[in-house]
């Protein structure tokens, strides 16, 4: 943590930068994850500086480093410096830091770009283009642009454990029709039979006959047959005489 003591409104917001580590030229969201004071390499000032770390799909936790000039020796440095610095405060939603942690786990969105270093040909390196809040808006100066709580750097979420695992509902039980049962098989009616006439008597009548107790009728005997009739004779024809 550094002692910061500095007030954002009073110096118009910058949308340039320094150096920093090699993206793709883009817009990407950052978390302030560090910051420090250090000397310039020169000796003629001292710089604050921001560590970002990224949480866009695919550049999770890479690092983008800004320097601000804050103190130093030629005026004109120091100016655009604090330009910068009072972007980065409004687009996190703190004006006016009176320690560098304040600053620490807010996120916002950087565009930045990539270009060819000058002190290494052929290797590449970022300069951030501008700061924006976390809905991507530019600051404007007099306005209160982010709300939200800090956070802190993105973590992977574990895998759930088993015991962890929702309980599978059970299943409803589903109702249909109630079952159709058949009609039970009328019983056919029994076959009439004749019954035997009561005596004239008066005494018992007999049980009736069932159908196995019936003996066929008798065929007629040859002896039984009625002779067929002969014709009668009619006259006697007169040549018959």
């Amino acid at each position: 943590m550094v002692e910061l003591n500095f007030d954002a409104t009073q110096y118009e917001p910058s949308t340039g930068g320094g150096a920093a580590s090699v993206f793709e030229t883009g817009m990407y969201d950052f978390v302030i994850v560090n910051t420090d004071r250090k000397m310039t390499k020169s000796g003629n000032g001292r710089m604050f500086v921001v560590t970002f770390s990224c949480f866009s799909p695919g550049f999770q936790g890479r690092i983008l480093i800004d320097r601000f000039n804050v103190e130093h020796t030629s005026q004109e440095a120091m100016d655009i410096a604090k330009r910068e610095l009072s972007a980065l405060c409004y687009s996190v939603g703190v004006l006016q830091p009176r320690d560098s942690s304040e600053l620490h786990g807010r996120p916002l969105k950087i565009s930045v770009d990539k270009v060819e270093r000058t002190d290494r040909p052929g290797t590449y390196g970022n300069e951030v283009r501008g700061y924006f809040d976390h809905l991507g808006n530019p600051p404007v100066r007099g306005t209160q642009q982010y709300a939200a709580q800090p956070t802190s750097a993105p973590t992977t979420v574990a895998a759930p454990q088993p015991w962890q695992s929702p309980t599978a509902p059970a299943p409803v039980q589903q109702y249909g029709p109630p079952p159709v049962t058949a009609p039970a098989p009328v019983a056919a009616a029994a076959p009439a039979y004749a019954v035997a006439p009561a005596p004239a008597n008066g005494g018992p009548a007999p049980a009736p006959q069932q159908p196995w107790q019936q003996q066929p009728a008798p065929a007629p005997q040859p002896w039984q047959t009625a002779p067929n009739p002969q014709p009668a004779a009619g006259p006697t024809p007169p040549w018959a005489s």
